[in-house]
């Protein structure tokens, strides 16, 4: 019965929205900014390949990975995680100008500004990543 039942969180839709899109895998390092999508990623077909170390993550999935991916047309989409949008600019817990950061090393940055926004935020993300020539693309999801 349409309506009943939970609604689906944020970190729901980024899930569904990758593993729909084919995604087989997660490159993570566990935080509270990203936990409810670790949770979400659980029992979907989607392998979280976890780090121990920001450094190990940094080398994978952060600026060294985008400029490479730039260079290499390889898609790639990072997801970063960052403080609750009416948190910005507060300076909340960890907060800096991730868009701003990647921008320059990628086909596109932005930050996702609903929860109800993130299926359609990924399945752009994953558009742009592979359309014309293939690079990297940066969706940073508040908490």
């Amino acid at each position: 019965m349409p309506g009943v039942g939970p609604k689906p969180r944020g970190a729901d839709l980024v899930a569904t929205a990758l593993a729909d899109a084919g995604v087989r895998k997660v490159f993570a390092l566990s935080g509270n900014h990203v936990m409810a999508l670790f949770d979400a990623l659980f029992g979907s077909r989607i392998e979280i390949v976890h780090v121990r170390h920001e450094a190990a993550a940094v080398h994978m999935a952060a600026l060294g990975a985008l400029y490479t991916a730039l260079a290499a047309d390889s898609p790639l989409v990072l997801l970063s995680g960052h403080a609750a949008l009416a948190q910005l600019g507060r300076g909340a817990f960890q907060e800096m100008a991730q868009v701003d950061v990647a921008r320059p090393l990628t086909k596109a940055s932005w930050h996702a500004t609903s929860a109800q926004s993130l299926g359609r935020e990924i399945t752009r993300a994953l558009s742009i990543a592979t359309a014309g020539r293939p690079g990297p693309v940066h969706l940073s999801l508040p908490v």
